[in-house]
This record gives C-alpha cells, sequence and structure tokens, in this order.
C-alpha cells in the first residue's frame, strides 16, 4: 500500500481530504495530516511517505519548498 500524507492550512481541508476519501480502496494508507511544511517535513522523517498532497500556499512554508525538500531528502 501506499502511505499517504496530507499537508495544507486549512482545518476543513485536511479534514475532507482525509475523511472524504476512501484511501484503502485505492490501495493507500493515510499517515497523518499536518498544518505546515515543517510538520510535514518531521512526520516525513519518521514515516516517508510515498506521496505528498500538499496546499502550495501555505505560511512560513510553502508547498513548493516543503516539495523541494522532500525530494532533496527523500528521492
Amino acid at each position: 500500500m501506499y502511505k499517504i500524507l496530507i499537508v495544507d492550512n486549512e482545518k476543513v481541508i485536511r479534514t475532507g481530504l482525509s475523511a472524504g476519501i476512501k484511501w484503502a480502496s485505492l490501495g493507500c494508507t493515510l499517515i497523518g495530516t499536518c498544518q505546515s511544511g515543517e510538520d510535514a517535513l518531521a512526520k516525513a522523517a519518521l514515516e516517508t511517505p510515498d506521496i505528498v498532497l500538499t496546499d502550495i500556499n501555505m505560511d512560513q512554508m510553502d508547498g513548493l519548498t516543503l516539495c523541494k525538500n522532500l525530494y532533496e531528502h527523500y528521492p
């Protein structure tokens, strides 16, 4: 199963994506949700997700910077 991590600064989006999709039926396991890029990097260090669904516009670290960091550390 693919491990999925959801990253969005808006709680309603995180909740909607996590609860509104039947991840197991897609061959995926939701390993968690994060509200910031910094939180996502910490979670990725512990869980190493296969797929990260991230918002682009977030405070402090945007989604593109998060993707760059993930690619550099976990290609």
